[in-house]
């Protein structure tokens, strides 16, 4: 038995490990300010906090407690939302692996016509591009869990796109004037294959 508690606040409880020896739980701020949030605990990484690991935009503000954590890195628990009510919501944290590169729209401008490309496919997919302005997680339908999720709550696709021969695909649109000053959080999808991008976030001029 040795001591997991690397993390500057007073206590930690841990609730949950994998057959990997991730463990998950929670640490307490203080005996004066019962703050709590969840941890995720790796050999060689320490105690890490969950809500650091959120995608950006999310809407749950503090990740409370992680109870439990499966061979795949899955992460059960439960949370605060900014978007619904005080009361705590159960969250499934899963891990992403993208595995083709999307790049920042160009010229980045509201109003106009632009450019997103997505690289490194494999030639003849058929690549969706997904946008939202809330991150978070989206299963995607007739893909496993544990395959990939989007990292957008309430995904809409702006258009579709077939890579070339370079393994290049891109989508070409103009985009809304009232986007102008917000961030957008865009993400690639072959759902073919489950397969996903890297989540972009831009702030449309």
């Amino acid at each position: 038995m040795f001591d997991i508690h690397d993390h500057p606040w007073l206590a930690s409880y841990a609730n949950g490990i994998s057959n990997n020896g991730e463990v998950v739980g929670v640490l307490i701020e203080s005996d004066y300010d019962p703050d709590v949030t969840a941890f995720l605990w790796r050999d060689g990484d320490g105690m890490l906090e969950l809500r650091n690991m959120l995608p950006p935009k999310s809407a749950w503000t503090n990740l409370r407690q992680a109870l439990d954590i499966n061979d795949f890195g899955q992460i059960v628990g439960y949370g605060y939302r900014s978007d619904r009510n005080s009361y705590n919501h159960g969250f499934l944290m899963t891990p992403v692996y993208p595995t083709f590169t999307l790049d920042q729209p160009t010229p980045g401008t509201a109003g106009v016509v632009n450019t997103i490309t997505a690289r490194n496919l494999t030639p003849g997919s058929r690549v969706y591009f997904i946008y939202g302005m809330v991150g978070g997680g989206s299963i995607i339908p007739r893909c496993e869990i544990v395959e990939a999720a989007l990292q957008i709550d309430d995904p809409v696709i702006a258009g579709t796109a077939i890579a070339n021969a370079n393994g290049v695909a891109t989508l070409v649109g103009k985009v809304p004037s009232k986007w102008a000053g917000q961030d957008v959080l865009i993400q690639g999808l072959v759902s073919s294959e489950c397969d996903i991008s890297n989540l972009v976030v831009v702030k449309f001029e």
